[in-house]
C-alpha cells in the first residue's frame, strides 16, 4: 500500500468543481471517487509554518515556527514522517521549494529527501557564506540577493519534481512494502509565476487568469503523475492526497493578491 501525499502552493479548492472540470480535468477525474472537503482553513498564511503544521498536525504556537532560524527545529513535535518511518513504513520526500530542505530540517523522518537544489550542503556549506561576505563588503543588496538567487533559486518547475519522483520509483521504491511520499509542487507561486503558461489570455493584468493557467499547468503535472503511477502498476494500490499549504488573494478584497503575513484574510487563509 502506498500513500502519495501531495501538497500544492496556494492551492484553494474553489475551483474544483463540476463545472471547472475543463480547468483541471486530471483532478477533476480523481474526484470522482475520492473524499473532497471543500471547507479548509489553513493554520497561517505562508509556506513554511504552514506545512509543519501539516507535518506534525500542530499549530505555530506549538511548532515554533515562524522561529528565527526558520526551521522546524522543535523535536518534541513529531512529523508523521517520523511516526511512519519508526513503524516500519518507507518513507520518501520531494521538496519544489528551496525553504522546504534539509537545512531547515524539513527532511525529519524521510528515509529518502531530494529538495529543490540537489546542491543544497554544498550551497549552505561553501557558497552562501559568500553572500554574507558580499554585504560586509558593503556590495548592494541587490547585488547580494541577485547572486543568492542565481545559485540558489526559489523553486523548480514541477516537472523536475516529477521527473525526481518517477526515477525513485522505478529504481527504489519498494512495491512489496508500505510506502508514504511525499510531494511539494511550487509551480502555483503567483508572484513567481506572474506571466508563465498564461500566453493564451489577452489581459496581462488580470490574476485570477493567471492563477488558472497555472491551476491549468499543475493539474497536468499531477495527470503525468497518475499516469506514471498507473504504467508502473502503482495505481490501484495507492492513495492519492492533494492538499493546498495556504489559499490566495486574487483581488477580491481590496485589491490584494498573494499571500504571506501582510494583511491575512480570508482569501489566503482559507483554501476554498
Amino acid at each position: 500500500m502506498n500513500v502519495f501525499f501531495i501538497t500544492v502552493e496556494s492551492l484553494s479548492s474553489k475551483y474544483f468543481r463540476p463545472h471547472n472540470s475543463n480547468i483541471t480535468p486530471n483532478i477533476s477525474k480523481l474526484m470522482d471517487n475520492s473524499f473532497f472537503f471543500p471547507e479548509t482553513i489553513t493554520s497561517t498564511t505562508f509556506t513554511k509554518p504552514s506545512i509543519a503544521s501539516i507535518f506534525t498536525s500542530t499549530y505555530p504556537a506549538s511548532h515554533g515556527l515562524p522561529n528565527k532560524s526558520m526551521s522546524l527545529s522543535n523535536y518534541s513535535c513529531r512529523t508523521i514522517a517520523e511516526i511512519l518511518s519508526e513503524n516500519g513504513v518507507c518513507t520518501a520526500g520531494f521538496s519544489g521549494y528551496r525553504g522546504l530542505c534539509g537545512h531547515s530540517l524539513y527532511d525529519r523522518g524521510f528515509d529518502y529527501f531530494r529538495s529543490s537544489n540537489p546542491f543544497e550542503k554544498l550551497l549552505y556549506k561553501k557558497l552562501l557564506p559568500i553572500k554574507g561576505n558580499l554585504n560586509l563588503l558593503n556590495i548592494s543588496n541587490k547585488i547580494s540577493q541577485e547572486f543568492h538567487d542565481k545559485i540558489h533559486p526559489l523553486g523548480t518547475d514541477g516537472k523536475n519534481i516529477n521527473k525526481f519522483l518517477f526515477r525513485y520509483l522505478a529504481n527504489e521504491l519498494n512495491p512489496a512494502k508500505k510506502n508514504f511520499v511525499w510531494l511539494y509542487y511550487f509551480d502555483m507561486h503567483l508572484t513567481e509565476r506572474l506571466n508563465r503558461f498564461n500566453k493564451e489570455h489577452k489581459s496581462k493584468n488580470d490574476s485570477e487568469l493567471r492563477y488558472l493557467s497555472l491551476l491549468k499547468y499543475q493539474d497536468r503535472l499531477i495527470g503525468n503523475l497518475v499516469s506514471f503511477l498507473k504504467k508502473k502498476l502503482l495505481f490501484d494500490n495507492s492513495f492519492i492526497v492533494i492538499v493546498g499549504d495556504h489559499g490566495e488573494g486574487l483581488g477580491e478584497r481590496e485589491g490584494f493578491v498573494g499571500h504571506g503575513v501582510i494583511m491575512p484574510h480570508r482569501h489566503s487563509s482559507r483554501m476554498n
